[in-house]
């Protein structure tokens, strides 16, 4: 549940902070959201972005769709939100 609950908070949190900076385009907030993952996740970005240019992966171009690649990869499935 830990995960879940600290996934949920840093995409929240990556929102209200995107949404400040009034970036226009979404490459600009996939950039700056990105400098933010940490552990696992930092890892799993730099993976991908190295096999963008190698392999056959489709680009993450913008902020919502990153979040649900986060969502898909980090949120353990059989955990459920509490309050």
């Amino acid at each position: 549940m830990r995960g879940t609950k600290t996934l949920g908070n840093f995409l929240w949190d990556m929102e209200q902070y995107l949404e400040q900076l009034e970036l226009a385009s979404e490459e600009a907030k996939v950039k700056v959201a990105t400098q933010f993952l940490t552990k696992d996740a930092k890892m799993w970005w730099m993976q991908r972005v190295d096999h963008i240019s190698h392999v056959d992966v489709e680009d993450i171009s913008t902020c919502e769709e990153m979040m649900q690649e986060l969502l898909y990869n980090f949120n353990p499935q059989d955990e459920m939100w509490d309050a």
